[in-house]
């Protein structure tokens, strides 16, 4: 199965849970597939905790909470004083 028709039967499931149970059962079925995600990400080897707190460690000193940079804030400090 190619992701493109992965996403797609993943999106029309979603849709249909929706349409079926409302917006909380959608939600929660959103929510467990992606904890089902991570699982997998994490068993397979593609996530792990020292790499999650390279992650954190390095962007910690420069970014705010999201870990992106805030640039605008650095350059246009001296403008509006």
């Amino acid at each position: 199965m190619t992701r493109q028709q992965f996403g797609f039967l993943a999106g029309f499931l979603l849709v249909a849970v929706l349409a079926l149970g409302g917006i909380g059962a959608a939600a929660a079925a959103a929510l467990a597939g992606l904890v089902g995600w991570l699982l997998i990400r994490v068993v397979d080897g593609d996530v792990t905790a020292s790499g999650f707190a390279d992650r954190i460690g390095r962007n910690s000193a420069s970014a705010p909470l999201g870990g992106v940079p805030d640039r605008t804030r650095a350059a246009g400090a001296d403008r509006h004083r």
